[in-house]
């Protein structure tokens, strides 16, 4: 067949063909791979090879498969340059999307949240082939209509899925019913995805709380009197928020309508251990009041404006990506903690070790004390700052 150029056919049955193809992708490039559903199609794929072998003996024609096609995109960090006034929310999203951190954005309206949430979506990575094939099987498990919208190139496209306020817990988690059949939920489907919570204060407190056991475990925990099953749930959780119900608390050109009770009872919904999971806390809207009581120490403004730079975001991003794993821990942890002033739980501290592991993989440097520090502007105790 080298000497004829003629391609190999290969006929494989069409629910299988991208998992075959995500799992071995080098296939397409030594043989024509085509997938069909019935002995009719196999012969009408026989006899078109052979035509085409004869008019073009000399030329063979590449396989093309339309799950490995990428969408190019000329800049994806455009969306992410077009933020401004707010460099502390745009260093949350180039470290959210280096180290898939789970994110939040609190503030005003209109201070740009969604804009970040729409830049991590718009410039992250595609699935690896392990994912990809974990998706599709997961599909394939639960029949055509929980895959039913997902088309050939989302496959290698990360999932978005993003969650309405009215959504109910049995959505979100999925369900199990009583003669054992599985119902997988929302966020079954951002498996390996991004799961979006626009407003997250709008959403029932039972549905917020009902995120920490899958954020913890990467599964969703479905249990009845008689059957019992995990769902997968392996996803970055990127949410936004106003901080009181009208969306004006913390906006200097117009005052806030709630009364101080109401905005409480409205803030109380994000709990301790709820705000636990979050890597990045990111209060924005640097006009604020509340925004300008962090304050950016001027040994980190240098840091900043270096990666800040959106010529360089490319380049580092790509590279921070193979360094995040090499990041080897603090050689002398205790007195590296002693250099930083933190108020946070023991799991708000490993968050903290996480996101400082990924700045220092994003300036391609040894972690250190200054890592940390910047880490702490990233991941601000919103209580305290509320309060200023």
């Amino acid at each position: 067949r080298a000497k004829t150029h003629i391609p190999l056919l290969v006929l494989v049955p069409d629910s299988d063909a991208r998992a075959m193809l995500l799992a071995k992708p080098e296939l397409q490039n030594v043989c024509e791979l085509v997938a069909v559903a019935s002995l009719a199609e196999a012969f009408r794929a026989f006899h078109d090879a052979y035509v085409r072998a004869q008019t073009a003996k000399n030329k063979a024609e590449p396989a093309v498969n339309p799950s490995s096609v990428f969408i190019a995109q000329n800049n994806p960090y455009q969306l992410l340059s077009e933020v401004r006034d707010e460099p502390i929310g745009v260093l949350a999203a180039l470290v959210a999307l280096v180290g898939n951190h789970h994110v939040l954005f609190a503030g005003p309206h209109g201070m740009g949240k969604s804009m970040l949430i729409r830049a991590i979506c718009e410039a992250a990575s595609p699935l690896q082939a392990r994912e990809a094939v974990e998706r599709e099987g997961v599909f394939r498990s639960f029949g055509g209509e929980f895959g039913q919208g997902e088309g050939a190139l989302a496959t290698l496209q990360k999932p978005i899925v993003h969650l309405q306020a009215s959504v109910s817990r049995a959505a979100l988690e999925g369900a199990l019913l009583t003669s054992g059949q599985v119902l997988p939920g929302e966020l079954t489907r951002a498996h390996y995805g991004f799961l979006i919570s626009d407003e997250l204060l709008e959403f029932r407190r039972d549905v917020i709380e009902a995120l920490r056991q899958p954020l913890d475990e990467g599964v969703v925990r479905l249990q009845r009197a008689k059957f019992r099953t995990l769902l997968p749930a392996k996803f970055q959780w990127l949410a936004s928020t106003n901080l009181c119900p009208c969306g004006y608390f913390g906006k200097e050109e117009r005052a806030c309508r709630c009364a101080k009770m109401r905005r409480d009872s409205y803030q109380a919904k994000l709990s301790g251990p709820l705000m636990d999971r979050f890597d990045l806390i990111v209060l924005l809207g640097s006009h604020s009041k509340a925004a300008r009581s962090v304050v950016v120490p001027k040994d980190m403004i240098p840091l900043l404006t270096d990666l800040l730079n959106p010529k360089t975001w490319s380049e580092r991003v790509q590279n921070a990506r193979t360094l995040v794993p090499a990041i080897e821990p603090f050689e002398n942890p205790a007195e590296v903690w002693s250099q930083v002033y933190v108020r946070a739980s023991n799991r708000g501290k490993l968050k903290l070790a996480k996101v400082s592991r990924t700045l220092a993989a994003l300036l391609g440097e040894k972690r250190s004390a200054r890592h940390l520090k910047l880490a702490t502007l990233l991941r601000q105790f919103l209580e305290t700052v509320l309060r200023g």
